[in-house]
C-alpha cells in the first residue's frame, strides 16, 4: 500500500513537473514582452528627456528682469506668473518660452521684449506676451474719433483711438535672421505700435508694423495660438530678400490696422489658420507691397475683415511690379470693404485664383459702389481649377482694367450686383474658355450697367467656351437695358465668340415703385443686344450645344450685318443654326437673318415668324425668324423625347398637316407653327444565357431598322455575324444608328447571367479513376456537365445537347491531403486513400453556376465531388444486381427526396446482398454514405464485406438520419479491376400525418370551443408532438363549413408546419331504412397465425437495443476484471 501512495504521489509530483514546465516556456514570453515595454517606455523617455535636454529656467512667482538677457536655456513661466522686463531679452540657440504665464514689458520700457538673431530659433508655447496696451470703452456720444473711423470702432466694439498704458511701443518679437514658431496656447497681445519707437528702434520696418517683425532673411513660421487686440499690423517685414512667414494654423484676428504685411522681396503662405476680424480705414487683411512681393493662400479662412472710408480690399497687391497673389485654396468670405472687398491689385501684379478656392458673401462697407475682384492697371488675372466664387453682394462682382482668363471649371455665379454688371470690363481683355460658368447672377438698378457682362471702351471679351446663361436684370421703371448677357459700351467694343461658347436665358424684370416684378415684354429675352452698328464676330466654328441669342434694341435696315466671321474664320449655314434672333417689339418683328457668303456675314432682311413646337418633348418652344425671299435651311431639331427618336416636322402635331425634313432648304409663304414628330421607341431590355446568341434583326421599331450595332462592353456581349453572343457575365448596352437619321441612336440595355449547369449523361458526381503516370485525369474526361433548365417542380434537369466541358482555368479543387492539410489546386487528387475522398469544385469563371441536389437547386459555385483512386492500371469491371447490369443505384419509388423520420434513410429498396460483377472480378464491396452540400451537417459511414454480408440492416446502421444532401457509393476493388456506383439524395424536413379528432356539434357555437385532439406520425409511423389551432377560432360554426386548421410541430427543425379544413358541423342525411336483422353464422375456429415471411421486418425499441445492453455489461465485466488484476499484482507486490 505504500508503494501505490509513492506511486500516486510520484504521478502528482510528475504532472506538476509537466505544469511547471509548460509555464517556463510561456514565462520567458511573458518576461520579454514586459522587458520590451520597459525598454519602450525607456526610449520614449530618453526621447523626450532629449527633446528638452537643455536646462531649463523655470519662473515659479512674479519676476522683473531689468537687464539686457540673453537666454540660451529653455523658459518656463508658470501658469498664473507674470515676467516683467525693463530691457530686451536676446535668443542664442534654440529655445523654447512655454509653462502657461505671461511675459509683459515694465511701465518704463517701450522697446522690443525679445530678438531672434540669426542662427537661433525661439518656439513659443502655451504662454502669453502682453503689450500692455488698454483700449478704450466705445461710446457713440463722447466718440473723438474720424468718420472713417466711427464704424470700425463700431465693428471692433472697443475704442481703440483712446489708448492708455503702452501706447506707442516697439515689436514685441523682432526676427532678425533667426526663427520664430508660434505653437498652440502661444498668445501676442495688447501692442500698439509707435511710429516714434519704431524709428529709435530699427527705422527698416514699416511704419505700422506691430507684434512680430522679420528681417534680415528671417523666417516665421504660424502652427496655432492666437495674435489679437493689435493697433497696427500683427506681422510685418523689411524688404530684404528672404523674409518669409508660414501660417499653418492658429488665429490672427480681432484688431485694428493691416494683419500682414508682405514687404518687397518677401512672401507669406497661408496653409492653414484664420485671419479675421480686422477693421482699417484703408485695405484691412494682407498688403503685398513692392516688387517680387507674394502672397499664397493654400488653405484657411480670410473672413469678416472689415474697411471703410478708402479702403481698398482684404488682399491687395500695390507699390511696385511683379507683385504675385496665388489663392489656390481655402476660403475668402464675409469680407466688406469700400472699394474692394476682398481682393485689390495694381500695377503690374499678377492674381491667380484657382485650385479649390471659393470666394463668397464678400459685401459693401460704407459705399454700395465697391469691388469683389478688382484688377487695375496692367495686372493679370487667371481665374482656373474649380475656383468657385459666388454669393458676392460687392459691385460688380469683378472689375478689370488688364489681361484676364476665365478657365476650366472656374465658376462665378449667384452674386448680386447694384447698379453694375457682375463682370465689368473697363478696359483691356478678358477670355472664357472650357467649362467655364457665369451663370445665375443677378444684377438690379436703374442704370444700363446692370448686365452679366460689360464691355466698356475698347475693350475686348472673347468667349470661346463656358456658359453665360439664366443671368437676370431687375431695372426700375424707365430705365433702359442693353443686354443682361453682354453688353457692348460702344461700337469700339469687341465681343469675339466660337466653340463651346453658350450665352442663353438671360432675362430682364420690371420692378416698380411697389416693388412689383413684372417681366419686361420689350426686353424678356436679352443675351447681346447689337444695336447702333455693335457686332458679333464668330471667330472658329459655333460647337454649342444652346445657343447664342442675340438681340437689337433698335430698329435694323435691310441687309445690316449684324454677326462677322473674323481671324481667317469663314461662317457656314451651319453657324446659323446655333444663332437666336430676337428683337424688340415693334421694331424688328419681321427681321431674320441670313447668310451672305461674299461678305462673310449673317445680316438681316425681311422674315416670316415660324414657331417650332416640341409637341409633348422635354424643352420649351420657341420661335425664329425665316427670310421671306432667301431660301435658308431650316433649323435641325434640339428637342428630345424621352423614349421616342425624332421624325421631322410637320404643320399639324397629329402629322396629317405639311411635312418637312429637319435641316431642309426651306422658303415659307407665311408665319406657322412647325410641330415635331416623333416615333417611340419600344424596346425591352434583353436578358441571355452566357454562351448564348441572338438574332440583331429581332430587334424592330415601328418598322425602322437600325444598322451599325456596337457593343459598349465587348467582354460582356459581342456583335458579330448580324448576331449578339454572350461572351461575359455583366451588364451593357448595344448602340445602333437609326437609318432616319445618322445621328439618331438606339441604346438597348442587355445583361448576361451565368449559365446554369448540372453534371448529367452518363457520369456522376462519384468519380473513380486510375491514375495514369502518376497524373489524376482531366475534369472534362469524367464528369460531364449541361446546361440546366428548371422544371415544374423547382428541381433542375440537363438540356441533352453537347456538353460542356469545364478545363483547369474554370474549375478548382479543394480537399484534405493524407496529413489533413487543406489542398487548393487546379488538378484532381493523385494520392490514393482507403477511403474516398470528398473533394469540392469551385467554379473560377462567373459565367457558369451550378443548379444540383448539393446546391438544394439553387445557384451555387461549388459542389462536392467523392473521389476513389484505384491502384495501378486497374481495369474498370461492371456490377450486377440479380444478373443484370447495374448502372445506377436504384431509388425508393424513384425518389430523391426523403422526408425526416429520425431513421436511418437508404434511398433503395434494391437487396444488395445479390450484388456481383463479372467472373467475380470484384468480390468485396464497400457502401459509403457522404455528406455532400453545404450546410449539411459532416457525416460519413462505411460498411466493407462480401456481397452477402451487405443486409439492409447493416447499411441502416450507417446511413444518414439528419436533413441533409448525401451520396451513397458502392465500390470495390480487386488486383485487376475496379467497380463503382452512387446515388445522391436528399432529406428533407418530414410532413406529418394525420387528422385532427373532435367532437361534432350540431348548434351554432364558436369554433374555438371545439377541442381538438389528434395524433399526427411520421412517414415511419412515429408519432409527432405538437399543437393544432383553429385558423379563425373566433366564428360562429355554420352547418355544413370546412373550417381551416394549422397543426404546428414541436420539432421545427425536422417537420413542416401542415395546415387543413374539417367540417364541424355536418349536413343532415337522410335516415336509412334498418335491414332485417338474419340469424348470425356459426363461428369458425380461428386458424394458427402464420409465420412472417418478411425478414425486413424491424424488431422492436427492446429487443434493438438488447445488443447494446449485452455489449455495455461484457465491457463491465472485462473492465471490472482488469482491475481487480492490477490491485491483486499491487497486493502481491507488496
Amino acid at each position: 500500500m505504500k508503494k501505490i501512495k509513492r506511486k500516486k504521489h510520484i504521478r502528482i509530483i510528475f504532472s506538476l513537473y509537466i505544469v511547471f514546465g509548460l509555464m517556463l516556456n510561456v514565462f520567458p514570453t511573458i518576461v520579454l514582452a514586459q522587458d520590451n515595454e520597459i525598454i519602450q517606455d525607456q526610449i520614449q523617455k530618453e526621447a523626450t528627456s532629449s527633446k528638452s535636454a537643455k536646462a531649463s529656467q523655470v519662473i515659479s512667482q512674479d519676476t522683473t528682469w531689468n537687464d539686457k538677457v540673453e537666454l540660451s536655456e529653455n523658459l518656463i513661466v508658470n501658469s498664473g506668473v507674470t515676467l516683467t522686463i525693463n530691457d530686451q531679452i536676446t535668443i542664442k540657440g534654440n529655445v523654447t518660452i512655454s509653462g502657461g504665464g505671461t511675459i509683459r514689458r515694465t511701465n518704463d520700457y517701450y522697446g522690443v521684449v525679445i530678438e531672434v538673431p540669426q542662427n537661433s530659433e525661439l518656439r513659443l508655447e502655451n504662454i502669453t506676451f502682453d503689450g500692455d496696451v488698454v483700449y478704450g470703452e466705445y461710446n457713440e456720444t463722447t466718440f473723438a474719433g474720424t468718420a472713417d473711423l466711427k464704424p470700425l470702432v463700431e465693428f471692433l466694439g472697443y475704442d481703440f483711438t483712446q489708448r492708455t498704458g503702452k501706447d506707442g511701443t516697439a515689436l514685441l518679437i523682432d526676427i532678425n535672421g533667426g526663427k520664430l514658431i508660434m505653437d498652440e496656447g502661444a498668445v501676442l497681445k495688447n501692442n500698439a505700435t509707435s511710429a516714434e519707437a519704431r524709428k529709435n528702434y530699427y527705422s527698416a520696418y514699416p511704419n505700422d508694423c506691430n507684434a512680430v517683425g522679420i528681417r534680415a532673411g528671417g523666417n516665421f513660421i504660424m502652427n496655432g495660438g492666437v495674435m489679437t487686440d493689435m493697433y497696427g499690423s500683427a506681422v510685418g517685414s523689411t524688404k530684404e530678400v528672404g523674409n518669409s512667414f508660414v501660417m499653418n494654423g492658429g488665429k490672427i484676428t480681432h484688431s485694428y490696422g493691416l494683419a500682414i504685411i508682405v514687404n518687397e522681396n518677401c512672401a507669406m503662405t497661408m496653409n492653414g489658420g484664420e485671419i479675421s476680424y480686422w477693421g482699417r480705414a484703408q485695405n484691412n487683411a494682407i498688403g503685398v507691397r513692392g516688387s517680387n512681393s507674394k502672397f499664397t493662400m493654400n488653405g484657411g479662412e480670410i473672413c469678416y475683415n472689415f474697411g471703410s472710408g478708402t479702403s481698398y480690399g482684404t488682399i491687395m497687391a500695390t507699390n511696385g511690379n511683379n507683385q504675385t497673389v496665388e489663392l489656390l485654396g481655402g476660403k475668402i468670405h464675409h469680407n466688406r470693404g469700400a472699394y474692394g472687398t476682398a481682393i485689390v491689385t495694381y500695377g503690374n501684379a499678377k492674381t491667380h485664383i484657382g485650385g479649390d478656392i471659393e470666394i463668397y458673401s464678400n459685401g459693401p462697407g460704407t459705399s454700395t459702389t465697391t469691388n469683389c475682384i478688382w484688377i487695375a492697371d496692367n495686372g493679370t488675372l487667371l481665374i482656373d481649377g474649380n475656383a468657385n466664387i459666388h454669393d458676392n453682394t460687392a459691385s460688380p462682382t469683378i472689375l478689370t482694367s488688364g489681361q484676364c482668363v476665365f478657365a476650366d471649371n472656374a465658376k462665378i455665379e449667384k452674386n448680386n450686383s447694384i447698379n453694375f454688371p457682375t463682370v465689368h470690363v473697363k478696359s483691356g481683355e478678358l477670355t472664357i474658355k472650357d467649362k467655364v460658368s457665369v451663370s445665375n447672377n443677378v444684377c438690379e438698378g436703374s442704370i444700363s450697367n446692370s448686365v452679366g457682362i460689360k464691355v466698356a471702351g475698347t475693350g475686348k471679351l472673347n468667349v470661346l467656351g463656358g456658359y453665360i446663361t439664366n443671368n437676370t436684370v431687375y431695372k426700375e421703371v424707365g430705365a433702359y437695358e442693353r443686354g443682361a448677357g453682354v453688353h457692348l459700351e460702344t461700337k469700339d467694343s469687341i465681343l469675339n465668340i466660337g466653340g463651346d461658347a453658350t450665352i442663353s436665358e438671360n432675362r430682364v424684370y420690371i420692378v416698380d415703385s411697389a416693388g412689383n416684378v413684372t417681366a419686361d415684354t420689350d426686353f424678356a429675352d436679352v443675351d447681346i443686344d447689337l444695336c447702333d452698328g455693335r457686332i458679333l464676330n464668330v471667330v472658329s466654328p459655333l460647337t454649342t450645344d444652346g445657343y447664342i441669342g442675340i438681340f437689337s434694341s433698335k430698329k435694323i435696315n435691310e441687309g445690316s450685318t449684324l454677326i462677322k466671321g473674323k481671324e481667317s474664320y469663314t461662317l457656314t449655314e451651319s453657324d446659323i443654326e446655333k444663332i437666336k434672333y430676337k428683337s424688340e417689339v415693334g421694331q424688328n418683328l419681321d427681321k431674320a437673318i441670313y447668310f451672305d457668303s461674299t461678305d462673310n456675314a449673317f445680316k438681316s432682311t425681311e422674315g416670316w415668324k415660324i414657331i417650332f413646337d416640341s409637341n409633348n418633348g422635354t424643352n420649351n418652344s420657341f420661335d425664329r425668324n425665316y427670310p421671306k425671299t432667301i431660301q435658308t435651311n431650316l433649323l435641325k431639331n434640339t428637342f428630345v423625347k424621352e423614349g421616342y427618336i425624332f421624325k421631322g416636322w410637320n404643320t399639324k402635331s397629329d402629322g396629317t398637316g405639311t411635312p418637312y425634313v429637319d435641316g431642309e432648304k426651306v422658303l415659307f409663304d407665311r408665319n406657322m407653327t412647325l410641330y415635331a414628330q416623333w416615333i417611340e421607341l419600344k424596346t425591352e431590355d434583353i436578358s441571355m444565357k452566357y454562351s448564348e446568341e441572338k438574332s440583331l434583326d429581332d430587334i424592330k421599331i415601328n418598322g425602322l431598322k437600325f444598322e451599325n450595332w456596337k457593343s459598349n462592353d465587348e467582354k460582356v456581349v459581342k456583335i458579330e455575324d448580324g448576331k449578339i453572343k454572350a461572351v461575359g457575365i455583366g451588364k451593357t448596352t448595344i448602340v445602333s444608328d437609326a437609318k432616319l437619321r445618322s445621328n439618331e441612336k438606339l441604346s438597348v440595355n442587355i445583361e448576361v447571367t451565368p449559365m446554369p449547369i448540372i453534371y448529367g449523361g452518363n457520369t456522376k458526381p462519384h468519380i473513380t479513376y486510375s491514375l495514369e503516370n502518376g497524373l489524376a485525369p482531366k475534369i472534362n474526361e469524367v464528369l460531364d456537365f449541361f446546361q440546366a433548365q428548371k422544371r415544374s417542380d423547382g428541381k433542375y434537369e440537363p438540356i441533352e445537347t453537347a456538353p460542356i466541358k469545364l478545363s483547369d482555368e474554370d474549375v478548382e479543387f479543394i480537399y484534405k491531403s493524407s496529413t489533413g492539410q487543406i489542398v487548393i489546386t487546379n488538378t484532381l487528387p493523385i494520392i490514393k486513400s482507403n477511403d474516398v475522398i470528398e473533394v469540392k469544385m469551385r467554379l473560377k469563371t462567373p459565367n457558369y453556376r451550378f443548379y444540383t441536389i448539393g446546391t438544394n437547386w439553387q445557384e451555387g459555385n461549388t459542389i462536392t465531388l467523392l473521389v476513389d483512386i484505384s491502384e495501378g492500371n486497374k481495369k474498370e469491371s461492371s456490377l450486377y444486381l440479380n444478373g443484370e447490369p447495374l448502372k445506377d443505384i436504384g431509388s425508393t419509388e424513384d425518389k430523391d427526396h426523403f422526408g425526416y423520420t429520425g431513421e436511418a434513410i437508404v434511398p433503395t429498396t434494391d437487396d444488395l446482398t445479390k450484388l456481383s460483377t463479372k467472373d467475380n472480378q470484384v468480390e468485396v464491396f464497400t457502401i459509403h454514405f457522404h455528406s455532400v452540400s453545404e450546410g449539411t451537417p459532416s457525416y460519413e459511414g462505411h460498411i466493407r464485406g462480401t456481397a452477402d454480408q451487405l443486409t439492409r440492416e447493416a447499411i441502416l446502421k450507417i446511413a444518414p438520419k439528419e436533413i441533409g444532401v448525401y451520396s451513397m457509393i458502392i465500390n470495390g476493388e480487386s488486383d485487376t479491376h475496379y467497380v463503382s456506383a452512387s446515388r445522391r439524395f436528399a432529406i428533407v424536413k418530414g410532413t406529418p400525418i394525420g387528422e385532427p379528432i373532435f367532437e361534432r356539434v350540431d348548434s351554432e357555437v364558436i369554433l374555438s370551443s371545439v377541442s381538438l385532439e389528434v395524433t399526427m406520425v411520421n412517414a415511419a409511423g412515429i408519432e409527432i408532438e405538437g399543437e393544432f389551432t383553429w385558423d379563425t377560432p373566433d366564428v360562429q360554426v355554420n352547418k355544413g363549413i370546412a373550417y381551416s386548421w394549422t397543426f404546428t410541430p414541436t420539432d421545427l427543425e425536422h417537420y413542416d408546419v401542415v395546415k387543413g379544413k374539417s367540417i364541424v358541423w355536418e349536413e343532415e342525411k337522410e335516415p336509412e331504412v334498418p335491414v332485417e336483422p338474419g340469424q348470425p353464422e356459426n363461428p369458425t375456429e380461428p386458424s394458427d397465425p402464420e409465420k412472417p415471411n418478411n425478414t425486413d421486418t424491424p424488431e422492436t425499441r427492446d429487443m434493438a437495443n438488447l445488443g447494446v445492453y449485452a455489449s455495455m455489461l461484457v465491457c463491465s465485466f472485462g473492465t471490472l476484471a482488469v482491475l481487480l488484476g492490477n490491485r491483486r499484482k499491487s497486493y502481491k507486490n507488496d
